[in-house]
């Protein structure tokens, strides 16, 4: 392992670093592995290690108190951390597989984001900007996808894939919204699960919940306003192939939908205050409709 200072022997290999009290560190092993560091400004931490071969790491930071670590084992993996700003944390791991993609760009104060990938030829996209926002990617499979934008403060997103095909996007913006998805299982391990999260205003929740033996589900949640919640849970039988869609604006509304079985749909409009709508389907081929404004 090897501390990067600013001189000659510093410059020759590749990592530059510009800052004052800053610290980088890179530990390679196996072969053809690529790091480059780059720090302006003051009181940064990276750490890069790289294990197996051919794995790409580029960071680049500038600002003030930035940290980075990032841990690469396996073949092909490539990652992208950048960080402006004030006193934000990424943390990167891939675990032996191959070919996975991480790209982190954080702007603003204090914003922290991790993702795990263990798997190949996984995805995972975040964008945070303002300040105290989190963000958790954990893709275990292969060929997942995850893009996370956050933009306001202290919003929180937690995206959990695993097996195979899983897809999933959250859009934040505005203060203290949470988003949780969790895609899961799926027929020998090919998920095939969309999630899509809109959410703008404050105090917004939305749990996403796919799982089961089937695949194929889509889940769609859009929240405006403030205090809104949404729950959606599918837990697909032997086809999958459930929808939901639900859209929320206005303050303190509520939306609960729970498909158990295959090739459900359920669509839920609330517009106003004060709503509460809860569907329940099971079995084959159900559909509901919900449309309330006040």
């Amino acid at each position: 392992m090897k501390k990067v200072v600013l001189s000659a022997a510093a410059l020759m290999c590749g990592a530059v670093v510009f800052a004052q009290d800053s610290d980088s560190y890179v530990d390679q092993s196996g072969s053809n592995h690529a790091a480059t560091v780059i720090q302006a400004g003051e009181d940064h931490y990276s750490q890069v290690d790289q294990m197996g071969d051919n794995s790409t790491a580029d960071v680049n930071q500038s600002g003030e108190d930035q940290t980075a670590y990032t841990k690469q084992s396996g073949e092909d993996h490539y990652s992208y951390i950048k960080q402006s700003g004030e006193d934000s944390g990424f943390w990167f791991f891939t675990t032996p597989g191959g070919d996975n993609h991480a790209n982190v760009d954080q702007s603003g104060y204090d914003n922290e984001s991790y993702v795990v990938q263990d798997g190949y030829q996984n995805e995972a996209y975040v964008v945070q900007s303002a300040r105290w926002n989190d963000s958790d990617i954990d893709q275990d499979g292969t060929r997942n996808q995850a893009w996370v934008t956050q933009s306001g403060k202290d919003n929180d997103s937690y995206v959990d894939q695993d097996n195979s095909y899983n897809d999933a996007s959250v859009v934040q913006s505005g203060d203290h919204n949470e988003s949780s998805v969790t895609q899961d299982a799926g027929f020998l391990g090919a998920g095939y699960n969309q999630a899509w999260v809109t959410q703008s205003g404050i105090d917004n929740n939305s749990e996403v919940d796919q799982s089961g033996i089937g695949s194929a589900n889509d889940a769609s949640v859009d929240q405006s306003g403030d205090d809104n919640y949404s729950s959606v849970i599918q837990y697909g039988g032997l086809f999958g192939e459930n929808a939901a869609w639900v859209t929320q604006s206005g303050d303190d509304n509520h939306s609960y939908v729970d498909q158990f079985g295959s090739s459900h749909e359920a669509a839920v409009i609330q517009s106003g205050d004060d709503m509460l709508s809860v569907v329940n389907q099971s079995g084959y081929n159900q559909t509901t409709f919900v449309q309330q404004s006040n």
